[in-house]
């Protein structure tokens, strides 16, 4: 359930008590969190209200006639607007010859951040089984368990970016968007249905909760004393992340049948007209090229995974920029390349497909012959 003013006031009450963080919770229908999910979902409901903490009391002093304005990611932010530049310039070039009332964009995540000269092409290979990979690692010692968390860690954290300035263009009314899962199957795809996508969501924190290994036994069930996986960010800090994959796979297997996957995609809806606002409104080409090489060089500053493996000595300065370089780096004399070749309509129209995913219909074709 997501906080909103007028079911707090029909709820809550001036002077309500809470014995600790878990009765505050169950009373708006929140899910508890560890870690810095906690914090943020502290932050998120005293937006709400003016709380009193007493031990492991809360106590509401004062309920809000108007929400505070929710505060901004800092890091999120810092390179907002370059992304937003990028994604609105391949948006023009899609959209500007297309004169449909509504148009339709469906974006994997992968591409997408590889066509926006956010990785390169190493960043995919960083977890596939082969010489060059294992060469690499090997020369400079990193072992490749760390090589898999940095890169999930990496990939958490560049979606964090993306959806921020996806955030900021519905904001200013230029687009619409939505993450959705598509299902997929010898090439055969199609979205879920709303059913479907909370059975999936349900499944995934299944999936993360399945780590925590129950500790004590009360009235015949498994009780955990104190949780240590919340998000899937905790099961790749723990690097079970290949064991949360096979677990899930199998549910969706018991669910829909072997061979089946599911990735989330980006659903972006707009018009020529929004997009063309939006090209006008944002950053000039120079402000761009300026932002893009430092988006190349400080990238990874703020990734807490990488700093998570710094401050255990699992990794020492010279491996992690190695990793950076690897995966992310992509050399500054080829970025006016880049981004000609952004401006030119190339790179993501491989990636984005207009109106709706013609495979879809190829496999409802199939499925009902």
């Amino acid at each position: 359930m997501e906080l909103n003013l007028s079911k707090i006031t029909a709820t809550l009450s001036v002077g309500q008590q809470f014995k600790n963080y878990n009765e505050l919770c169950s009373t708006l229908h929140l899910a508890p969190k560890g870690g810095n999910g906690k914090k943020l979902q502290m932050q998120e409901i005293e937006r709400f209200m003016s709380l009193e903490k007493q031990g492991h009391k809360f106590i509401i002093k004062e309920i809000y006639s108007t929400p505070k304005e929710k505060k901004a990611n800092k890091r999120n932010i810092k390179y907002k607007d370059l992304i937003e530049y990028l994604l609105v310039q391949q948006l023009y070039e899609l959209t500007r010859n297309n004169e449909s009332e509504n148009i339709d964009i469906i974006c994997w995540f992968d591409n997408l951040t590889f066509n926006l000269s956010m990785r390169n092409e190493n960043f995919v290979r960083s977890l596939a089984d082969n010489p060059l990979l294992q060469e690499w690692l090997s020369d400079n010692n990193i072992s490749p368990d760390i090589c898999q968390t940095f890169y999930y860690g990496a990939r958490h954290m560049l979606k964090s970016y993306i959806d921020t300035a996806l955030r900021s263009l519905e904001k200013n009314y230029e687009l619409g968007f939505k993450k959705e899962q598509l299902l997929m199957k010898s090439g055969h795809s199609r979205f879920l249905t709303e059913e479907e996508s909370n059975w999936y969501r349900e499944a995934v924190k299944e999936t993360i909760d399945s780590f925590n290994a129950p500790s004590l036994i009360g009235f015949g069930k498994p009780l955990i004393k104190e949780k240590e996986y919340f998000t899937l960010k905790d099961v790749i800090l723990h690097k079970k992340i290949d064991d949360f994959y096979e677990r899930l796979s199998e549910k969706i297997a018991d669910y829909f049948g072997d061979g089946f996957r599911i990735y989330e995609v980006y659903r972006i809806s707009t018009t020529s007209k929004l997009i063309d606002y939006a090209k006008n409104r944002v950053s000039s080409y120079e402000e761009l090229l300026a932002g893009a090489i430092t988006l190349n060089g400080l990238l990874c500053d703020g990734m807490k995974e990488s700093k998570f493996l710094l401050a255990q000595n699992k990794i020492t300065p010279e491996q992690r920029k190695a990793l950076i370089d690897w995966m992310i780096a992509i050399d500054a004399n080829d970025y006016e390349k880049h981004i000609d070749a952004l401006l030119n309509g190339k790179g993501l129209r491989d990636a984005l497909v207009i109106e709706e995913i013609t495979k879809y219909f190829l496999w409802k074709e199939d499925q009902q012959s």
